[in-house]
């Protein structure tokens, strides 16, 4: 897991490229990954294939409102892996913007629920498996409270959040906020990749050099 990134921070640089905090983050990470990946000698891959997660609930007006429901559709994104950043930034804010206008979200979702009623769960299992084959890793992006949540009167000050799996898809990255504290987690089995710990400390230069200009 990351240390604690500004949120203020990111948002700003956002607003100044005209993207979103999502197409900065995933800006970011396709940098890293590039790089990541030709210190372990792949300088060939290009595209890494993501499932996104992309919530089709509606934000209450209140607390009281508020409803726990899984209400979420699982799609596929091919992250662009590149040492420029405007130029994926671009890629991204363009391609992240027509998935999510377009009637994929809701026919992803009631697809899934289809398959979930008519099939039995043995092959269901067959399907998400076969579906994880064809994907590199899980994005999440969660926009955590921006008040700190209180439990028994005491408030919270941190948020401790486990990266998403899919199947045998056991490489992930998520990202979380809190007030106004971000946090990058990535997580992979040892199979995959050994050692997470690199790619994240990547990840933090890059957001000294991009976001703090450092």
């Amino acid at each position: 897991m990351s240390h604690d990134m500004d949120l203020a921070k990111i948002k700003k640089v956002a607003k100044e490229k005209h993207v979103t905090f999502n197409d900065i983050m995933m800006g970011l990470a396709g940098m890293s990954l590039k790089e990541f990946m030709e210190k372990k000698g792949d300088y060939e891959t290009e595209n890494l294939n993501l499932c996104i997660p992309f919530s089709l609930r509606t934000l209450p007006d209140s607390p009281a409102e508020l409803q726990m429901q899984n209400e979420i559709a699982v799609l596929m994104y091919k992250l662009r892996c590149s040492k420029d950043l405007d130029a994926s930034l671009k890629v991204v804010h363009h391609d992240i913007a027509a998935l999510r206008n377009s009637a994929k979200p809701l026919g992803n979702a009631y697809e899934m629920k289809l398959l979930g009623t008519l099939l039995p769960t043995i092959l269901c299992f067959f399907a998400l498996g076969d579906l994880a084959r064809k994907l590199t890793l899980v994005w999440s992006n969660v926009a955590g409270p921006k008040k700190p949540l209180t439990f028994n009167g005491k408030k919270t000050q941190k948020i401790f959040y486990l990266v998403p799996a899919l199947g045998k898809l056991t490489t992930g990255i998520s990202i979380i906020s809190h007030e106004n504290i971000v946090k990058l987690g990535f997580m992979s089995d040892t199979c995959s990749v050994e050692d997470p710990r690199p790619l994240v400390d990547i990840f933090e230069a890059n957001y000294k050099k991009y976001i703090l200009k450092e």
